[in-house]
């Protein structure tokens, strides 16, 4: 989130990171990574405002992701669906525990197909 202004302006290496994605490429990525992937990166204004400036992100997942003022800690477990499952050449169904530690939150678009 500290780079978004210069990870939005370099728009080839955005575009190549999709096209990539698209065209069936594995992308493991998690963090700073995962937010890189989403269609957009909400970060706070300088001098603590309450307004936000948007970055384009890759736009490889169909969410955006905005910063939140306070961290979130926990512990998650996720079964995997069938694309989920296909993409990480895991058998479906697969169960993955992890932790949850961040200071940003996916915002998903009603419509968006996240499957």
């Amino acid at each position: 989130e500290l780079h978004s202004p210069a990870l939005e302006a370099n728009r080839p290496m955005r575009q190549a990171v999709a096209a990539f994605c698209q065209a069936g490429g594995v992308c493991y990525a998690e963090c700073g990574g995962l937010m890189y992937l989403a269609r957009t990166l909400a970060v706070p204004e300088p001098c603590g405002a309450e307004a936000r400036k948007v970055h384009d992100m890759a736009g490889v997942l169909p969410f955006g992701v905005t910063m939140t003022k306070r961290m979130t800690m926990g512990y998650c477990t996720a079964t995997l669906a069938e694309q989920a499952a296909h993409m990480l050449r895991l058998p479906e169904g697969t169960s993955c525990r992890g932790h949850v530690y961040h200071f940003s939150q996916i915002v998903v678009d009603a419509a968006a197909d996240l499957c």
